[in-house]
Formats: C-alpha cells, sequence, structure tokens
C-alpha cells in the first residue's frame, strides 16, 4: 500500500487541474485532471492514518527535528504565504501539492515500522528515476544528436544545448533532463557500495556522467557534485582510513590530469560559467567561412 500511494505522487507529476474531470478538452485533458488530484488523494490516507495513530496513542520514535521537518515548514510557509498571493486558489492548489508529499512520509514514520516502510519506497524511487533516465536517453540517441557527440567527444565539451524543449513540444527542457541524469549517478554511487553490483552500477555511473555533460545542465552539475562529494565523505568515515586514503590518491592523481590536459579549463569555460549569448554553436556545413 505505502508503494502504490508513493506511485500516486508520482503520478501526479506534471499534471493538469481537476476542472479538467468534469471540463475536459479529450481524453488526454480527462486524464491530467485525474492525476492531478492523486497526490491530495496519497495525502489524504496518510493523514487519517496518522489520526488513527494518534487515536491510539502511539507516536513516531526517534526525533521530529530533521529534514523531513524542514520541508513541511517549507510548505507551511507556503501555505501562509498564498493568503496574500494575487491569485489564492492557484497558490493554495500548489502549496497542497507540494505539502503532499511531507504529508504522505509522516504517515510513513507514525508506522509502527517506519524503516521497513521506507525501504521499499527508496528502492522504487531508484527504479523510477533510472527508468525516466532510460527513457530520457534512448531520446536523445534516436532523437537528438547524443550519438554525434559521443563519436566526437570535443563537442561534449562544448556544453551545447540540446534540442529538448523542441523534441517535446515545450515539456521538457536539457535542466529538467540534467536532474535526471545527475541522479541516476548519485544512485550508482551509492550502488557501488555493493560488492557484488559494482561493475553493474559503475556502468551506470559513467552513463550518467556522459549523459549529464550531454544536457549543459549547470545546475545539475553542481547538484551532482555536491551529492557525489557528500556520499563519498559518508563512504569514507565509515569504512575507515583505507578508504580515505585511497580517495585522496586518487583525487591527487585526477586533479593534475584534468588540469594539465586542459580539460579542467574547458569544462569551466563552456559548461559552468559560460553565458547563453556566449554558447559556443556549431556551423553550417554549407558555410562559406
Amino acid at each position: 500500500l505505502p508503494v502504490a500511494l508513493w506511485a500516486m505522487l508520482f503520478l501526479g507529476l506534471g499534471a493538469g487541474r481537476p476542472h479538467n474531470i468534469w471540463d475536459s478538452n479529450g481524453l488526454d485533458s480527462f486524464i491530467d485532471g485525474i492525476r492531478s488530484v492523486l497526490p491530495l488523494v496519497a495525502a489524504g490516507s496518510a493523514a487519517v492514518f496518522m489520526v488513527y495513530r494518534i487515536l491510539q496513542g502511539s507516536m513516531p520514535t526517534g526525533r521530529f527535528f530533521g529534514p523531513l521537518l524542514l520541508a513541511s515548514i517549507y510548505g507551511v510557509i507556503g501555505l501562509v504565504a498564498a493568503f496574500n498571493s494575487p491569485d489564492g486558489s492557484a497558490a493554495l492548489w500548489w502549496t497542497g501539492l507540494y505539502l503532499s508529499v511531507p504529508v504522505f512520509l509522516w504517515g510513513i514514520v507514525w508506522a509502527a515500522d517506519p524503516l521497513d516502510q521506507l525501504r521499499p519506497l527508496v528502492n522504487a524511487t531508484w527504479l523510477a528515476v533510472i527508468l525516466a533516465a532510460s527513457v530520457l536517453l534512448l531520446l536523445a540517441i534516436f532523437k537528438l544528436d547524443f550519438i554525434d557527440r559521443i563519436q566526437d567527444p570535443s563537442l561534449l565539451m562544448e556544453c551545447r544545448s540540446a534540442n529538448w524543449l523542441d523534441l517535446t513540444s515545450g515539456r521538457i527542457r536539457g535542466t529538467g533532463v540534467g536532474r535526471y541524469a545527475a541522479i541516476s549517478g548519485l544512485i550508482a554511487i551509492s550502488g557501488m557500495w555493493i560488492p557484488k553490483w559494482r561493475r553493474v552500477w559503475s556502468v551506470v555511473l559513467i552513463i550518467s556522467l556522459v549523459f549529464l555533460l550531454y544536457t549543459a545542465a549547470r545546475g545539475s552539475f553542481v547538484g551532482f557534485g555536491a551529492g557525489a562529494a557528500l556520499i563519498l565523505i559518508i563512504y569514507m568515515v565509515s569504512t575507515g582510513r583505507r578508504a580515505l586514503a585511497i580517495g585522496l590518491v586518487v583525487v591527487a592523481i585526477a586533479l593534475p590530469i584534468l588540469w594539465g590536459t586542459g580539460l579542467m579549463n574547458q569544462f569551466l569555460e563552456n559548461c559552468f560559467f559560460r553565458s547563453e549569448s556566449a554558447a559556443p554553436v556549431k556551423p553550417a556545413a554549407n558555410s562559406s567561412t
């Protein structure tokens, strides 16, 4: 049941508004209207469960203060601010959609065995993100110029944005694709902790990094770097001095190579500190200059 409700939250991504249910312009509009209310159904179910547990005199174990509480406070601030919005109904709607996620997770925390409930949710999230990234990768291979850039790595280092907006009729941007590539890379780093799956996750990591570079999403670059650093620090601290020493040796070898070959400067100039107006453009094949 928790996984099914969690899937309902996922299905609410990019949906329409509830009025599309009774005032639809076709089947797609009707389905979008149905999807729009699924997160609220999941959050409502979790809220009912929490009230039931409270009436039983059961409170969640562990500390209240943490990322989940901060995410909830952020949503409550949005709820208060919605009353001062020029379009209060729209603000309340979007705030409610945001709060549906922390409310559902609070319901999981209120369960008798929260860790056992969270584990399948994490696995389902990993699977959903990897599948989404795989679908986007296939689109880039068959519909965009991903293969051309792989065959000429210098094009990858130019960090030219792909035409995701045109391909998807304005529904998907390169920055959104970059987030999925970055998250799949972080999942791969975490998966490499499991020795028997290390080779498989290594392949996923390499593909994710190349795909991330292809998206030219600077925010995703930063997010992946920060997340990867945090994962590696946790791993080195938990496994002792040997892993720390190996990590420092790898960094000491990799940084001079990247700096000496100019790849570091090229990445920083073209990918990280570029301006949209100064983004490199590949000349036309029939250009006379």
